[in-house]
């Protein structure tokens, strides 16, 4: 069920990011695919809920992503087939790069399921979210509208509801994937500004490894890559 349900959302990322942004190269699609076929679904989920129910909307807008994706098909055809904008070298150095950082986000998110699941904000509002707790409740008082940013709980609440996956379980995967995503965005702005592999390679490394923006702190960034 997982895969069904990312697929739709990547390919439907996929064919907006090209629609939209009229992007060729698969190395930025792959990236930008994820962050648009999620980030639209959790847009759309969120404002159509307070007009369907929930629990309709995580299977309804699956059910709309489908044809859509086969349109925006239809339509980017026009603008060419996509292509590799990088070697084949620089491919296996920057995706295997990319697979060893999530994997170890992966192993020590794994390493820490039982802190996480019992003191996890996050978790707790998705399970209740999964159940239909929309427009989102204080899970304390029920009366009373959430004030937590609760976007991420939103997307664990749909995984778990639709695939029947772990909430917990769902919430380690994700970090997992995304700070991939992160990584590969990083590669992919900086290069378009400095125009060298190399350089936008090492860049968005230390930006990740040095804790994400921590490493503008100069020195002070080298603590947290320590």
């Amino acid at each position: 069920k997982y895969i069904k349900f990312s697929g739709v959302l990547f390919i439907f990322g996929w064919q907006l990011a090209r629609f939209v942004l009229s992007e060729k190269r698969i190395e930025a699609l792959i990236p930008l695919a994820v962050v648009a076929g999620s980030g639209v679904y959790l847009f759309s989920l969120n404002l159509l809920s307070y007009f369907i129910g929930i629990k309709t909307n995580f299977y309804l807008l699956l059910a709309v992503f489908a044809p859509l994706s086969c349109f925006l098909f239809l339509v980017n055809r026009k603008k060419g087939r996509a292509e590799w904008g990088i070697s084949k070298k620089w491919r296996i150095i920057l995706f295997g790069t990319c697979f060893l950082i999530m994997i170890s986000v992966g192993i020590t998110g794994l390493r820490y399921i039982g802190s996480v699941e019992t003191t996890s904000t996050h978790l707790l509002l998705a399970s209740l979210i999964s159940e239909g707790n929309f427009p989102v409740m204080e899970e304390a008082a029920p009366n009373f509208s959430s004030q937590y940013h609760y976007g991420y709980s939103l997307f664990l609440a749909a995984v778990s509801k639709i695939t029947s996956l772990p909430i917990w379980f769902s919430h380690d995967f994700h970090n997992f994937i995304f700070i991939g995503v992160i990584f590969l965005l990083g590669f992919i702005l900086i290069k378009d500004f400095c125009k060298d592999n190399f350089n936008a390679y090492l860049a968005s490394l230390i930006m990740v490894l040095g804790g994400n923006l921590n490493f503008l702190y100069g020195t002070k960034g080298l603590s947290v890559l320590f």
